[in-house]
């Protein structure tokens, strides 16, 4: 009872010192919501919701998620803008001048809105808390009361803030850029669908389309489900066949238009990939192992400190550790002491991801999908469970015979000396299956699939 009173006091702080942050802010705030470097169209057909997940982003040419989609449109002489989500940890006043040119407008949202909307956001969740307590109170499930109460305290949270941030500037995007369509990335999260409601509201003719990127779980169950209709994308574009397939089997979106857009993160190369049966690639005379987590630190903490005590466990191996953008790896270190005085086979990343796919003959993953691009280039998946019951979130899951699942480091090492004593017949049947989802998982981008679903007229 202590332990969980004293959290509860230190979540209402933690609530309270964000909010204090947040009203400093909205008292700088001024102007619209968003910084632009350049003049908006007074309307478009097109706006892309995407996000930049570092400073280092701003200097690429093309789109983190959407590629070089909205350029390729503006070719066909379509108009687009895209508004990025601000991930990268610094305010929008860093990245003046840094989208100057261009046929695609870049719109960075704020991080905050004026004190009017931040209060009105602050009173629309404390009712919303209040209701969902008033009504964990009426329940017979236990269930139900625990789903409730969470409910309330989620309510009351930095995430349930930001998502109605976001819509309010989407809203006021869609109402200033007047677009025929609003294309989000698409994964299940709450900002989504309150993005798609408060778009149309603000348009009601407006078309919303979800592009799912990333790979959907076996029990996933946010993107597989319908809300209320407002809340709903009218149409899903995939990454790939794999993620069509998936979603278009979900008894949830039964009726759902669903197509492959196709992805960035298609590999040019992939059909010419190395046999996932080959000799072992290696840096020096180390077989390496590519560590990929995903853009979470706790996930990095899993994959880092299993592979840090392999490292120590197997020293002829080298681990080459490579973070997700949204992870600076000096920021991680100085909050978790752990991951300083490594071991000397471990590695920090400062290639390309072709490069590190090319000196490493296994990858070491768990959630994140960059682990299909390595396996298109030739890698050995190795799946990382942290025990034998847990709900795997492996984005492979379909191809589960062609994957070694290790829990502790003696059984990554017989995954690495098993690899290598497979029959020639058995390494080649591993790599065809292997290669043929890779392929369908990611797919070339095709702007062409939408820019018909863009002209075509609203339902």
């Amino acid at each position: 009872m202590l332990r969980g009173a004293k959290r509860s006091l230190i979540g209402g702080m933690r609530a309270l010192a964000l909010r204090l942050r947040q009203a400093a802010r909205s008292l700088r705030q001024s102007g619209p919501p968003w910084h632009c470097d350049q003049v908006l169209p007074a309307k478009i057909d097109v706006l892309f919701v995407s996000h930049l997940l570092s400073a280092a982003q701003a200097s690429q040419p093309h789109d983190f998620y959407f590629g070089d989609a909205p350029e390729r449109l503006a070719d066909m002489g379509m108009t687009a803008a895209i508004a990025l989500i601000n991930h990268s940890g610094r305010p929008a006043s860093d990245f003046r001048g840094r989208w100057k040119t261009g046929a695609v407008p870049r719109i960075l949202l704020s991080n905050t809105l004026s004190m009017r909307g931040e209060r009105a956001i602050a009173r629309r969740l404390a009712m919303e808390s209040r209701r969902l307590r008033v009504e964990a109170g009426r329940p017979d499930s236990e269930l139900d009361r625990r789903v409730l109460l969470r409910a309330a305290q989620e309510a009351r949270a930095g995430g349930a803030s930001a998502a109605l941030r976001m819509a309010s500037q989407i809203a006021a995007l869609v109402a200033c850029l007047k677009p025929s369509t609003l294309v989000t990335t698409h994964e299940g999260h709450a900002w989504e669908r309150v993005c798609f409601q408060a778009a149309r509201q603000a348009a009601p003719g407006i078309r919303c389309v979800g592009y799912q990127h990333a790979a959907v779980f076996r029990r996933q169950h946010a993107i597989r489900r319908r809300l209320s209709p407002t809340m709903n994308p009218d149409h899903i574009v995939t990454a790939g066949a794999v993620g069509k397939r998936q979603l278009e089997s979900s008894p949830g979106l039964v009726g759902m238009p669903v197509s492959v857009l196709g992805s960035n993160r298609a590999f040019p190369t992939i059909v010419a990939a190395p046999s996932i049966g080959g000799p072992p690639k290696a840096d020096s005379t180390h077989t390496a192992c590519l560590v990929l987590p995903e853009g979470l630190e706790g996930e990095c903490l899993r994959l880092f400190e299993f592979s840090i005590a392999c490292a120590k466990a197997l020293p002829h191996i080298s681990f080459i550790w490579r973070l997700h953008p949204l992870i600076q790896f000096k920021a991680l270190a100085s909050r978790h002491p752990g991951l300083r005085g490594l071991p000397p086979n471990i590695i920090h990343s400062d290639r390309s991801l072709t490069d590190d796919f090319a000196r490493c003959a296994f990858v070491l993953y768990r959630g994140s999908t960059a682990a299909v691009q390595a396996v298109a280039a030739g890698l050995r998946p190795i799946y990382l469970r942290l025990s034998v019951d847990e709900m795997t979130i492996d984005p492979m899951h379909e191809i589960q015979d062609c994957i070694h699942t290790v829990t502790t480091t003696a059984e990554l090492g017989a995954a690495i000396g098993h690899a290598a004593g497979l029959s020639s017949g058995e390494l080649e049947r591993r790599r065809s299956v292997a290669h043929t989802h890779s392929t369908e998982f990611f797919t070339p981008l095709d702007p062409a699939a939408l820019a018909a679903l863009a002209l075509r007229p609203s339902a």
